[in-house]
């Protein structure tokens, strides 16, 4: 007996091999192997045009009788000299991903074959038993979720890396830079096979209305969704109609991912001009078909089968806030100074009053697109003209 062990999807090989008696007389004719067997049926596919004969692949017809006879004989050869020796080979898949154990049985038959016994209908030698042991499959995979503010020069990703695996994703940027997030997948050495149907799914940001899906790369426009595998040239995998965050919501992957090859995922953001101080965060979960494990029953996501949860990129915004000072004054005709701007003042009706509104940016960003609105009291003319004046960066003063 032969024993050998193996999960769904692998292919095992099975052989057979004979080899006449050196002092036969006469060959032995219409040689097969008959009456194979397994304990229990349905359990493994055959894998199409595998069957060899003496390592040569079997012909058309031969292959067809096979499949036809539900791959219970194989017509081997039609005569076997004396001393000549008979090698078959076919593969069979495990189909499900089941614990259990089958046993393979067969026989050589062959007309006026000595020694023969009774097998089933027809006489032969029977081959020794082979077992498959079959284990569940054990496929897990590390899922890491980066992030890192592409607009500050330098900054290097954030989050889970090899050495410090449970470091947290969390930058932060303010309205108008751009943040990167980046997935990676890496199946674990200890996996039974590769990884079938490979998707990031159940995306999520909580306020996507505050980021802008922008280019994933400057030279690719259009690509939103970046992937890159081990040992292939980046794709695009952007979803069709994805054109936010509010509907990218799954990316199918590279699939079958076997062990030592690794998945990529990138995209960005644009944090909106209106965003307020926030935090805002991205989910999302890694779903193959043959992974093992589930998320916890207190997900919101309903589908929790063979998901594993990737850790939570965090983003703190810090909203700009520029300041703004409105003052007033009286101007007096004739006054060889005049009155200094206040918070409040005075007036005697015809009066010309004056009013400042300073309008100073945070440090750290610069202002675009300026407008100033302001609301004036009804009991007041307003001129045909409204005088502004700026301060450029060197000190100096501008008028429009």
């Amino acid at each position: 007996m032969t024993t050998t062990t193996g999960v769904k999807d692998d292919a095992i090989e099975y052989t057979y091999k004979a080899k006449a008696d050196a002092g036969n007389t006469e060959k032995l004719l219409d040689v097969a192997i008959a009456n194979i067997a397994f304990s229990k049926t349905g359990e493994m596919a055959y894998v199409k045009d595998s069957l060899k004969i003496n390592g040569t692949a079997a012909t058309s017809q031969v292959q067809q009788a096979f499949i036809d006879g539900n791959y219970t004989q194989i017509a081997a050869q039609a005569a076997l000299a004396a001393g000549a020796e008979l090698n078959v080979s076919y593969k069979m898949t495990i189909k499900n991903d089941t614990i259990q154990t089958l046993t393979n049985s067969a026989a050589l038959t062959a007309t006026a074959l000595d020694n023969s016994v009774a097998i089933g209908a027809a006489k032969g030698i029977a081959f020794n038993f082979t077992t498959l042991n079959i284990k569940k499959q054990e496929n897990k995979a590390d899922v890491w979720q980066n992030i890192k503010n592409a607009s500050v020069p330098n900054e290097d990703w954030q989050g889970p890396k090899l050495g410090d695996e449970m470091a947290v994703a969390e930058t932060a940027g303010n309205p108008g830079d751009v943040i990167g997030y980046r997935f990676t997948i890496t199946p674990k050495a200890t996996n039974s096979a590769s990884i079938l149907n490979a998707a990031l799914e159940d995306i999520m940001m909580n306020i996507p209305a505050d980021m802008q899906l922008q280019d994933v790369d400057p030279a690719s426009p259009g690509m939103k969704i970046k992937m890159i595998v081990s040992g292939y040239v980046p794709m695009d995998v952007t979803p069709q109609g994805v054109d936010s965050f509010a509907n990218l919501k799954a990316v199918q992957l590279f699939s079958p991912l076997a062990k030592g090859k690794s998945i990529q995922v990138f995209y960005r953001g644009k944090i909106s001009p209106t965003a307020k101080t926030e935090k805002i965060t991205n989910d999302a979960n890694f779903h193959a078909t043959n992974i093992v494990g589930n998320l916890p029953t207190d997900s919101t996501v309903t589908d929790k089968e063979h998901k594993i949860k990737a850790n939570t990129a965090t983003l703190n915004v810090v909203s700009f806030q520029p300041k703004l000072t409105k003052k007033v004054r009286v101007i007096k005709e004739g006054a060889t100074a005049p009155t200094s701007f206040a918070d409040s003042i005075e007036a005697r009706p015809s009066d010309k009053i004056q009013y400042r509104i300073e309008i100073a940016p945070d440090a750290k960003k610069a202002l675009t697109d300026i407008a100033v609105e302001d609301v004036l009291d009804q009991n007041l003319t307003v001129p045909n003209t409204v005088q502004v004046q700026y301060q450029l960066a060197d000190g100096t003063w501008g008028r429009q």
